[in-house]
């Protein structure tokens, strides 16, 4: 019996979590009148069977940002809503090169899914149907979500924060594990400031949902996310050379559970 490539559970709240094998979590919503699927992961396995099996119905998708591991099952989907600062891209081919790279320096921790060819791996491109910004609200029929523009890590990133129950979708924003704040459209003063407005809504934010790594996370690594920065920008902290996950050179400060990578 072949494994199945997503790995697939409810959380608490009509939420249910969609794991790409040592990569990326989509996450679905379920409300009274509609659904919410935050990212469609890479396009590898087939993530729109995957939400059927816990909703009926065709849900709203929106993407944290428009990077190839959280838009590549996007053209399976209706409506896509994505920040208007990178709607554009969901349009634009993605490199063949560059998606080779990534997936021969990628570690999956299961078989790819049958008739999947990663030789022939490509990011169907798709268009947006809603364009976001800071302070819009989704309404699913008894609960909403409130778009929290956050960039830094991309120009058009944004957190979804659901205030009624504390929740905070962090997409690539806030996470364990190495950020990326030196790739191209990055940019460490936003991402600072960033940091800074999230921390302010800490003491409200009861779970952290992020894209990678340990997919549940309590409000301290708001706190902790801010206070790197801050340090950072007081020279109180020292980076280290090293090579990124692209092969380029960047300068990395580690901060315990997470590392911010910076441009050498």
């Amino acid at each position: 019996m072949e494994a199945k490539w997503f790995a697939s559970y409810p959380l608490r709240d009509e939420i249910y979590l969609i794991d790409e094998p040592g990569q990326v979590a989509s996450f679905l919503i379920i409300g009274q009148e509609r659904a919410l699927l935050i990212d469609t992961g890479l396009g590898i396995g087939d993530i729109y069977e995957e939400v059927k099996g816990f909703c009926s119905s065709e849900p709203l998708v929106i993407n944290t940002h428009a990077h190839l591991d959280h838009i590549g099952g996007n053209h399976q989907f209706k409506e896509i809503a994505i920040h208007e600062a990178e709607a554009q891209c969901l349009e634009q081919e993605v490199p063949k090169d560059f998606l080779q790279s990534f997936i021969k320096g990628s570690c999956f921790s299961r078989p790819f899914p049958a008739g999947f060819n990663p030789h022939n791996y490509r990011i169907i491109p798709s268009r947006a149907s809603l364009f976001l910004k800071h302070g819009d609200r989704i309404d699913l029929g008894g609960r909403g979500l409130q778009v929290l523009h956050t960039p830094g890590h991309s120009p058009g990133g944004i957190c979804l924060w659901e205030e009624e129950k504390g929740i905070l979708f962090t997409g690539d924003t806030v996470y364990q594990g190495v950020l990326f704040a030196n790739i191209d459209g990055a940019d460490m003063e936003a991402y600072s400031e960033s940091a800074r407005s999230l921390a302010t809504l800490a003491p409200k934010v009861k779970k952290v949902y992020p894209s990678h790594c340990q997919f549940i996370l309590n409000n301290n690594i708001l706190l902790e996310l801010d206070q790197a920065f801050q340090q950072l920008k007081a020279g109180r902290i020292r980076p280290n050379r090293t090579i990124d996950f692209f092969g380029k050179p960047a300068l990395e400060a580690w901060f315990g559970s997470f590392s911010i990578l910076l441009p050498a």
